[in-house]
């Protein structure tokens, strides 16, 4: 026989705590028959076996922790792992891949003939490519290896010297910051096929997803020194919202753009198991059997798809459901950032939180690697983001109070060459605070049941028994 004992609390569909019965106490029975059963032989047949299932999660009230709070604590934990890493080291990186991108551009452009001047109709640049090839050839002017503007660039001096050291500098990026190995290879991958990919002869996502890439995706996104603080950030804000919670009550937490299960693999750790809910989403269900294997060990995930520029109803998603909504490095990927964030402020309940890292300023870098993939400029959003897909942290945190949310809130990001890199943003659902009120207890009524025979002894005994207060 095992024995449970605990309390059960009762909430409403708002989190409201309703009933609270205290000091519960039940026994497993085994080896039992069955309802008026006599026994015999069907008996040898039937036993009673108790199953464990895991334990509902409660809608969870409004949390306690203030945005404001959340922050703070996202903030200390962000600056804990940048000064471990170093600040001026990882800010150093930023400006040293800007220029390993711009020796590899420069190396691809020769490759395909580029020697003197040109434009994109010289090269036969493909038309859904010619505002990211605008964009590099006017910052390789900018550093004083091209002249020229408006499409026609010439090539200078500082040009073929970078084209032709392309493979040095790479040779001394790795020396000076092994740890960024997969930044300087995606770059390698996507610029040694500048060329076919700039006149859409190739896809750059089957380059950079193609063999050994995928794994350097992973590593990038999951565990890399630009990534891997902001996660430690965000899951540290989870953890202390769940902490904030009574009791026993859980999150509903939801991963937006969740891909290979980096973030999710950083946040879990940090929570008590068994009282909280995670699902983890993605655009397509591609990733989910990489993830699945990285996170066999929790079993409270549940993968589903979701495409964050339809309706969450229209996929199996219900109206403020979730109380937490995190990702990275996803949402400057939609094509109306508007949209996906009334979407967003849709799946949460009233007081609920957003927290998201992505990407604020375009680094030479980011678009000789990611803005050579078409998906980067399917924004159709152009009074909001008219050049390019990124924005800076007053603009997200606009867009966030435009579509409904009530605080707003940002955390900074590194330095580059032309400004922040990767930033944070948290923004809060208004609605009104559920507050958890303390059960009045109610006091056992004990009764007592007398069997005695006619003579009076059972009343006599009932009267000594009610003076003396039982």
């Amino acid at each position: 026989e095992e024995l449970i004992e605990g309390r059960i609390s009762l909430y409403d569909e708002s989190g409201r705590p309703c009933v609270l019965v205290d000091g519960f106490r039940a026994v497993s029975m085994s080896n039992v028959r069955r309802a008026g059963s006599s026994g015999g032989t069907r008996d040898l047949v039937y036993n009673v076996d108790w199953e464990r299932t895991a334990p509902t999660v409660v809608p969870s009230a409004h949390p306690s922790l203030s945005l404001a709070r959340l922050g703070e604590v996202a903030g200390v934990a962000l600056e804990e792992v940048v000064a471990l890493r170093g600040r001026s080291h990882l800010e150093a990186v930023m400006h040293a891949e800007d220029t390993l991108a711009a020796a590899q551009i420069a190396a691809g452009l020769r490759e395909i003939g580029v020697d003197g001047t040109f434009s994109a109709d010289s090269l036969g640049i493909a038309p859904i490519m010619r505002t990211v090839f605008t964009r590099l050839m006017d910052k390789l002017a900018k550093r004083g290896l091209l002249t020229g503007s408006n499409g026609s660039w010439t090539v200078t001096k500082d040009f073929a010297t970078a084209a032709e050291s392309a493979p040095s500098v790479l040779k001394d990026f790795l020396t000076s910051y092994p740890g960024h190995l997969p930044e300087a290879l995606l770059c390698t991958s996507t610029c040694g096929e500048f060329g076919p990919i700039i006149r859409g002869e190739k896809d750059a996502v089957q380059v950079l997803f193609g063999g050994t890439n995928a794994d350097l995706l992973d590593h990038f996104y999951g565990d890399g020194l630009f990534s891997s603080h902001w996660m430690a950030s965000i899951g540290t804000a989870v953890r202390e919202a769940a902490r904030s919670l009574p009791e026993g009550r859980g999150l509903r937490i939801l991963e937006v753009g969740a891909g290979t299960g980096g973030l999710a693999a950083q946040v879990l750790p940090l929570l008590e198991r068994g009282i909280h809910s995670y699902t983890f989403t993605d655009v397509s269900a591609g990733f989910f059997s990489s993830a699945n294997q990285k996170l066999a060990a929790f079993t409270e995930v549940d993968y589903k798809v979701l495409d964050l520029e339809k309706a969450p109803l229209d996929q199996d998603f219900e109206t403020g459901s979730y109380d937490f909504i995190i990702g990275t490095n996803v949402l400057h990927a939609v094509a109306d950032v508007r949209a996906t964030l009334k979407n967003l402020h849709e799946l949460l309940v009233p007081g609920g939180t957003l927290m998201f890292m992505d990407v604020a300023t375009p680094q030479l870098w980011t678009e000789a690697v990611f803005g050579l993939t078409q998906g980067w400029w399917h924004l159709t959003d152009k009074d909001l983001r008219p050049e390019q897909p990124l924005m800076q942290r007053a603009q997200w945190e606009a867009a966030l109070k435009e579509v409904g949310f009530a605080e707003t809130l940002s955390l900074p990001g590194l330095q580059g060459p032309e400004g922040e890199g990767q930033i944070g943003i948290l923004g809060r659902k208004g609605g009104e605070v559920v507050v958890e009120t303390a059960v009045a207890e109610i006091p056992v009524e004990t009764s007592w049941v007398i069997f005695a025979d006619e003579s009076g002894l059972g009343a006599d005994i009932a009267a000594r028994a009610t003076a003396s207060g039982a």
